[in-house]
């Protein structure tokens, strides 16, 4: 084990932060098995909270979402998709275009946030709300957004109002859409 690895393990927050993926993912698979979501859906879900677990530490604590990170979790959303193809062959065409459209409506959103913003938003936010449009699909994507946004402006009027940031305070994005994806999910989405 690399002494990097150690340290994090070691690391106080970081045990925190184990403990809190274990209490959201029993949550989720409560929420799984009350809404009744498939195998694939369920395993679907899990790969994509988990994900976001490691690119919100990593976000976190370096204010970066690496780009591996999202090509792996895109590679696996497409074995995975084959797989509902396979399973649910009437509704294949559907899942696929669903996907695409979340896709589209993770990048088109954000990416014009990103243009917008000069800066204010990263590259790496849009790519993640590309890559969570095409787990998620199209009619959930606006839902896990909108959480997402009500969360991070929530944590930012806080912290204003404790005079413990500023307003040009750079804060990272990818907790809070793990927090509005987890949320969604254990609503049923």
């Amino acid at each position: 084990m690399t002494d990097r690895i150690k340290a994090q393990i070691a690391n106080k927050a970081m045990k925190k932060y184990i403990l809190l993926n274990l209490v959201v993912l029993a949550g989720l698979l409560v929420a799984f098995l009350a809404f009744g979501y498939g195998f694939l859906k369920s395993i679907r879900y899990v790969v994509l909270v988990e994900a976001l677990f490691v690119i919100a530490w990593k976000d976190h604590y370096e204010k970066l979402i690496p780009n591996k990170y999202l090509l792996i979790m895109t590679g696996i959303r497409t074995f995975l998709l084959i797989g509902e193809w396979f399973v649910y062959p009437i509704y294949g065409m559907s899942i696929l275009l669903s996907s695409l459209m979340g896709v589209a409506i993770g990048a088109g959103v954000f990416g014009l946030c990103y243009l917008i913003s000069r800066g204010g938003m990263g590259a790496g936010d849009v790519k993640l709300m590309a890559t969570l449009g095409y787990y998620m699909g199209g009619a959930d994507i606006m839902f896990v957004m909108i959480l997402a946004a009500v969360f991070s402006a929530v944590y930012s009027i806080v912290n204003l109002a404790r005079k413990k940031t500023n307003l040009k305070a750079e804060i990272p994005f990818a907790p809070f859409v793990l927090a509005g994806t987890s949320v969604a999910m254990m609503l049923g989405v």
